[in-house]
């Protein structure tokens, strides 16, 4: 899975903002620090495993928290069509 290539991101004052450039998506997706380290793992062709492997390295939580996160943020995106499967 994959972010698709129409969706770009921009930090702002902290905070990661995620644009449709084709505008099939209108609206603007904020994200906080965690939620931006998985936008910006899913820029390459990545799995849930992989993703929760990363972060496992620069966050203090459990496995099990750390994949509910990555997976309520890629259901976020899969909502808005931003994801390639």
């Amino acid at each position: 899975m994959k972010l698709k290539d129409n969706f770009i991101t921009h930090m702002s004052n902290g905070e990661q903002i995620l644009v449709d450039v084709s505008g099939e998506f209108s609206g603007l997706i904020r994200n906080n620090e965690s939620a931006a380290r998985i936008v910006d793992c899913l820029k390459t062709e990545t799995s849930v495993s992989k993703i929760v492997e990363q972060l496992s390295l620069e966050y203090e939580v459990s496995n099990e928290e750390l994949e509910s996160a990555v997976k309520t943020v890629i259901d976020k995106l899969r909502s808005v069509g931003a994801i390639d499967e």
